[in-house]
């Protein structure tokens, strides 16, 4: 595993901390994806019959008009891919090998990359940080797994398109909505 984390030389492009492949892995990003929404998919649903009405899903609030539900949707589709897209290259791609030029334990290395991953997030709810360290755990692990972000840019992609459209209010939510 930890071969796979190859210090980057200032001079080495940014590509290095992407993937080790010749190419972008576009196969592993949409299996990250489609396997992370079934699991989200599954809490989602999980989550609406064990506490009905915790989920304030933004695209059906009735009390918004349908072209603002739309845009909401659309800007959401084209933002969150890039917003987990930077966080998986700040994250498992740069900082994992920051980490690996201190240590090559695999334990300090995910810890400490989870750990940054959850607090970078800046919220005050234990549960959520518990949620998103587990998150980083698995998304780091993939990484030297697989030697490159492409699954885990594609998983954490599908999760945070899926939250913000179907459970939470991405921006500011109506009086009453959180």
């Amino acid at each position: 595993l930890i071969a796979a984390l190859k210090i980057t030389h200032p001079h080495q492009p940014v590509k290095r901390w992407i993937t080790s492949a010749p190419k972008f892995r576009w196969r592993l990003f949409l299996a990250g994806g489609v396997l992370f929404g079934v699991v989200m998919a599954g809490a989602l649903v999980l989550t609406m019959i064990t506490a009905p009405g915790t989920l304030a899903a933004p695209i059906f609030d009735v009390s918004q008009s349908l072209q603002l539900r739309l845009a909401y949707a659309g800007v959401l589709l084209l933002v969150l891919p890039v917003a987990a897209a930077f966080e998986e290259i700040l994250c498992r791609g740069w900082m994992m090998q920051q980490t690996a030029a201190w240590t090559r334990n695999i334990i300090p290395i995910l810890l400490v990359n989870a750990a940054i991953f959850s607090a970078m997030h800046v919220d005050p709810d234990v549960g959520r940080n518990l949620s998103r360290l587990a998150s980083g755990l698995g998304f780091s692990w993939g990484a030297l797994r697989l030697g490159g972000l492409e699954f885990s840019m594609g998983a954490h992609t599908i999760n945070n398109v899926l939250l913000a459209l179907f459970a939470v209010y991405f921006l500011a939510a109506p009086a009453g909505a959180r």
